[in-house]
Formats: C-alpha cells, structure tokens, sequence
C-alpha cells in the first residue's frame, strides 16, 4: 500500500512471516505492505488466525520462537530487519509500547504493580518515584499509592488494563500497539477503556495501531483501517469511507456481523465458514470458499492489492459494487 502523505513514522514493505517446522516453512503472513503516519491511529481488523497479531508481534520485534519474518521494517527510514537484534530491541522497546490483550496474563502475579512500574521506568532512566504515581493517574486510577501497591490479582479487569497501559507508556513511546485491548472486559469498561484510549491519543500525541477484531472499536479510536484475511491485506481505506462503502466482500461481511442498535430492522449476519489454516490457503483468493461474489478466476489466481482511491486499496476481481481489479499474485 502507497502511501500519499509525508513523512510516515513507520513503513511496512512485502512482510512475509513464516513458521519453521522439520518439515520445511509455512507461510502465515503474506506480501503485506502499509505505511503509518506520525500521530495517524491505524487499526488492522480481521478474524482469529488471519495474522494480524503476528504482523503487530514483527513490527516491535517479539515474535515467537521459530516464527521469522522476511520484507522491510522501516522505522522512521531505518530498516530495523537488518539491525542487529540487541539493537533492534532497544530501538523498539523505547519507541513502541504494546498493550496486550489479556492484562492478568500479561503482568507478572508475583511482582506489585510498583516493582513492574519500577521495571519499566528503570529502563527509560528514570528513577522518581513520582514519576510512578503520575503514570497511573494519567491512566485515571484514583488512589495510584494502594494501586501501585497492590498485586495484579487484587485488581479488577479494567483496572490491570489501565495498569498496563501506563507501563506502555512509561518510556514515552512514539507508537502504541494494542493488540485486542478490550476483548477480556466487560462492555462498561470496554468503554471506558476506549474513552481513556482516545484521551491519552489527545494529550500525548502517539500513533496508535489498534488490533481487533472488532470493527466497532476501530470506528470510535482510528482514521485508517486495514482489513486482514488468512494472511494477507485484502482492503485498506479511510475508517470513514470502509464502514460507509465497503469494497472487499469480507470487509462487507465484517460490517454485516456488527449488531446495531439504530438499526433494529437489520439484523446481524455471520459470515459463513472459518478461516482456513495456513495448510489449507488456495492458491489463488483465500476468501473464495467463503464469498458470494466468488468466479473465475479467483480459485486460481490471486488478485493484486491495487489503489482504488486516496489512500484506499484493494484486492478483489468481483468487489461489492463492481470495478473488479487486474490479475497477479499478491506479494
């Protein structure tokens, strides 16, 4: 995906992820290319297993043992694929935070909420204690010294959450990642959760790439939204114009599951089928066994992600309100 404005912070190129196995690499993420701009809030949606949490994982550097990724990360002009790996870490550990999706999971039980601030502060060279208490104030917890006291289980969900997210940012990052931030809560701290997303983004002036499945949240939290399928980008475009007008059948599907209140006469509709498994992924669309819209030739080739408007591309022959594009293999 091309980018029309100056100066993006972070820039995607050709992004392949593959799992090594005895039996040789198999292909989870491919050919996926987007561009991120300073102080932009990006979200990449899509269903469990289509590879957005590992596109995320790749661009700050934490992917899992035996998962490798090939393609060009450029932060800020600098290929970080090809830096050494303890420089790597250090570069993305100070300009990226990450917050993940299951907060009790994610900090250490055994450690206070203090000694993990502490951790984190410590990295960025910064010993006040202070500095510890006005972190989960800008986090909104009130009391921050019988929260910072406390050990992750003695706190509520919405709670840790917050918690995490002032760790995240306790080094000051440039990018916060959120991978599924609110799937564990509750819908009342859901919102809240989203409300203090978009106050932090105000007042501190981070980009944001917001991980989901959930195009509802990326409607309320960003202005540019990438669609994900078995690996692949398949739609990208302003928020505003996908949920208005979107073009790739899946992305029309994902819209379609969304229960709206205001619309009490259309009822939600699932998408039919899963995802299928990198094991399984056809050779030309991956969205064919699923898709209404399926002909000739998507079972065998797969079609180009192309632009179709500002900042707004594509990858479909039979999108929802025709203009179908060219034939190649994506990546």
């Amino acid at each position: 995906m091309n980018a029309t404005a100056d100066n993006p912070i972070l820039e995607v190129e050709d992004l392949n992820i593959h799992i090594r196995h005895a039996y040789g690499n198999t292909p989870v993420v491919s050919g996926v290319s987007f561009s991120v701009l300073e102080g932009e809030n990006l979200g990449i949606v899509g269903e469990s297993g289509c590879g957005k949490t590992l596109t995320g994982l790749s661009v700050i550097g934490l992917l899992p043992r035996l998962v490798e990724a090939t393609g060009s990360i450029r932060w800020k002009g600098q290929d970080v694929l090809q830096m050494p790996p303890a420089e790597r870490r250090n570069l993305m550990g100070r300009e990226i935070g990450m917050v993940y999706q299951d907060p009790l999971m994610s900090l250490n039980p055994g450690m206070t909420v203090k000694a993990q601030l502490r951790q984190a502060l410590r990295l960025d060279g910064d010993h006040r204690g202070e500095r510890m208490y006005e972190l989960l104030e800008l986090v909104h917890l009130p009391n921050p010294k019988a929260i910072a006291a406390a050990y992750p289980f003695q706190l509520s969900g919405g709670q840790r959450q917050r918690v995490l997210i002032a760790i995240a940012l306790a080094r000051r990052p440039s990018i916060l990642i959120g991978d599924e931030p609110t799937t564990a809560l509750d819908e009342t701290v859901q919102a809240q959760i989203v409300e203090l997303l978009r106050s932090l983004q105000a007042e501190l002036s981070f980009t944001t790439i917001l991980i989901t499945h959930n195009l509802a949240l990326v409607k309320e939290l960003c202005e540019r939204t990438m669609v994900m399928y078995a690996g692949q980008l398949v739609e990208a475009a302003h928020t505003e114009e996908l949920v208005r007008d979107p073009r790739h059948p899946y992305a029309a599907g994902l819209l379609g599951s969304i229960v709206s209140l205001e619309a009490k006469e259309r009822p939600a509709r699932s998408i039919e089928g899963v995802v299928p498994s990198p094991l399984e992924f056809s050779p030309g669309c991956r969205f064919v066994e699923r898709c209404a819209n399926a002909g000739d030739p998507c079972a065998e080739t797969p079609p180009v992600l192309e632009s179709v408007g500002d900042r707004h591309d594509l990858a479909c022959y039979f999108p929802v309100g025709g203009t179908a594009v060219t034939t190649g293999a994506v990546g």
